[in-house]
């Protein structure tokens, strides 16, 4: 179990230094819906393990989906706004 949290809290530090580093603005929109993706699954992971009846796997890829599919909202949105 120590080493599920050990590779939980590592894959969040990395994910928080991919968030930092400094690219363009079209790969920074790309990286913040793959981010998303990746809090999602995260939660989802947390969610699983706790909620009764659902795995953490199942957890997991429920999580990175909406993650991934708020991501990709956030990023239209932006573009819209743009575009006007």
């Amino acid at each position: 179990m120590e080493s599920r949290v050990m590779y939980a809290v590592l894959f969040a530090v990395l994910v928080a230094f991919a968030s930092c580093y400094p690219s363009s603005e079209a790969v920074r929109d790309k990286r913040n819906v793959i981010t998303d993706a990746a809090k999602g699954g995260l939660g989802g992971a947390v969610a699983g393990a706790v909620l009764p009846g659902v795995s953490a796997k199942q957890g997991a890829a429920l999580g990175a989906a909406a993650g991934a599919g708020a991501g990709a909202a956030k990023k239209d949105a932006k573009d819209h706004q743009a575009a006007a």
